[in-house]
């Protein structure tokens, strides 16, 4: 478990092994979360390369990605894309004023299931190749895919709340700071709430959207079997996360 991995170029970046689970703890050094790669200087790109991460899953918007001109660090992973909107900066510019994180999941999982169970379906076939899951800010989509994906392994929920939590203390300071500017700029009026939504990443936002789902589906693998998640796909994320 850690708070943050200091790859030069990113913020929120860390690796989700380290955490209790049935039967055991999560494995170090296959699943890993970030912010945006653009960013990353050839220093991180190094220490990148030294993770060997074999698949990267993409989930900014077609915008974002638009926006982005950087080319690949991980030249060498098969990158799979799966874009979700809500979550994205310009889903909280259309959001007219109303910034609620559990109520923006309840969307994200309902609107984005089939994508959100394909990206956990990606993880669970990754065999032993470490896998990076990341998007902007790697907070809110990248949080429901990873947090969906190490309830479906077994983790305990404390511990996937937890790691939830961290991105608001990773974000803290010159991401935010960035993020803000670039929304003000926009024309997009500065609240708390909107601090919240951008940098905030709350444990009742978490908490509350997995009980929600747990009242909706009756577990979180009860809601990716709904949206197309295979049988047999859960055991083989357990392998692969939990040893």
């Amino acid at each position: 478990m850690t708070g943050r991995m200091e790859i030069d170029g990113t913020h929120n970046f860390r690796d989700t092994g380290g955490y209790p689970a049935s039967g055991g703890m999560t494995r170090c050094g296959q699943l890993f979360r970030s912010d945006s790669l653009a960013g990353v200087t050839a220093t991180g790109a190094a220490d990148l390369a030294a993770l060997r991460i074999g698949v990267v899953i993409d989930l900014r918007s077609p915008l974002e990605r638009a926006q982005d001109h950087s080319r690949s660090v991980l030249p060498g992973a098969v990158h799979v894309w799966l874009p979700i909107h809500g979550g994205s900066r310009s889903s909280l510019v259309d959001a007219d004023g109303v910034f609620d994180l559990e109520q923006l999941y309840r969307h994200v999982v309902t609107d984005s299931a089939w994508t959100i169970a394909a990206a956990v379906s990606v993880i669970a076939d990754s065999g032993n190749a470490p896998v990076l899951v990341h998007c902007t800010a790697g907070k809110d989509r990248t949080g429901l895919v990873v947090a969906l994906a190490l309830e479906a392994a077994g983790v305990d929920r404390t511990a996937v709340v937890a790691d939830y939590t961290q991105s608001a203390l990773n974000l803290d300071g010159v991401w935010m700071n960035q993020a803000m500017s670039a929304l003000v700029s926009g024309g997009v009026p500065i609240s708390p709430n909107l601090f919240e939504a951008l940098g905030g990443s709350p444990d009742h936002a978490m908490s509350g959207l997995l009980a929600g789902i747990d009242e909706q589906y009756g577990s979180v693998v009860g809601y990716l079997m709904v949206h197309g998640f295979l049988a047999e796909s859960v055991s083989k994320l357990r392998e692969k996360l939990v040893v």
